[in-house]
């Protein structure tokens, strides 16, 4: 049975999509077999790949959670290998209307479960907020990963996402772990970002793996983004995507070289 692991964290900002997205291009890039999941309305990661969602088109996450359409119904295949579960804006309304049925929290752990056995790993893209999309992602994972900007706000809510994820081996899913925490958008010239560092190592580190390998700030991935392209296509060389690499490795339990953390991106000028 496939890993099935939550990119989760209740503050938005700190490159969660870009993350979900290059860790399954990543793992792709290694010879598994991937399987997305955009369970965020802002649908981010819908958008990168190149699919909308709507009631006349392409049906997604809504309609699986809501309609209990069949997810063999639902998957799109990306041009980089992984399968995707798309989402659009009228997931928004799910969680309105998934209020007040029977253990609505559970939804997307039996929508998933006829396909866990065709992956090695399904990635669940959530929204920034720990209300019951979230939880309906926590509840059927196996793992989750928490991307955190390498600032002092994004660190500070990283204590209450821990505080949510071990209510919800309490109420819910006694089985969930915490795959590694991902430092993003660091900026190494700024002693800011690299105070934030070193306070996620010494605050998470004896509870959790944080990755050794930040990810550099940079404009480089939103011109991916906007491309509909990996950074590894754009900037093979790029510090971010051999980070990324990095950390893909890592999960797979493959032997990851050391990486140095740069200093700073030379072609862009400090924030």
């Amino acid at each position: 049975m496939g890993r099935l692991i939550a990119v989760v964290n209740q503050k938005g900002g700190v490159a969660k999509t870009t993350s979900i997205y290059h860790l399954g291009v990543g793992l792709a890039r290694l010879g598994r077999r991937v399987l997305w999941v955009d369970l965020d309305p802002q649908a981010a990661l819908s958008a990168w790949c190149g699919v909308s969602t709507g009631d006349d088109g392409q049906p997604g996450t809504y309609h699986g959670l809501l309609s209990r359409m069949p997810v063999e119904r639902l998957l799109v295949e990306d041009r980089h290998g992984p399968h995707l579960v798309p989402a659009g804006l009228e997931l928004s309304l799910a969680e309105l209307e998934l209020v007040g049925q029977i253990a609505p929290e559970r939804r997307l752990a039996r929508l998933l479960g006829p396909v866990r056995d065709r992956y090695d790993y399904i990635l669940v893209d959530t929204q920034p907020s720990l209300g019951l999309l979230t939880q309906n992602a926590l509840v059927a994972a196996d793992e989750v990963l928490i991307p955190v900007a390498c600032e002092y706000l994004a660190v500070r809510v990283l204590s209450v996402v821990m505080r949510a994820l071990a209510r919800v081996r309490v109420q819910a899913n006694s089985q969930l772990r915490v795959a590694g925490i991902l430092p993003t958008l660091y900026d190494g010239r700024t002693r800011h970002a690299r105070e934030a560092l070193e306070q996620i190592r010494s605050r998470f580190g004896q509870r959790s793996s944080v990755f050794e390998w930040p990810v550099v700030r940079s404009v480089r991935f939103a011109e991916a983004a906007a491309r509909g392209l990996s950074i590894w296509e754009i900037a093979p060389d790029h510090p971010g995507g051999r980070a990324y690499e990095s950390v893909a490795m890592a999960l797979d339990g493959r032997q990851v070289a050391p990486v140095a953390i740069p200093e700073w991106e030379e072609d862009e000028a400090p924030q």
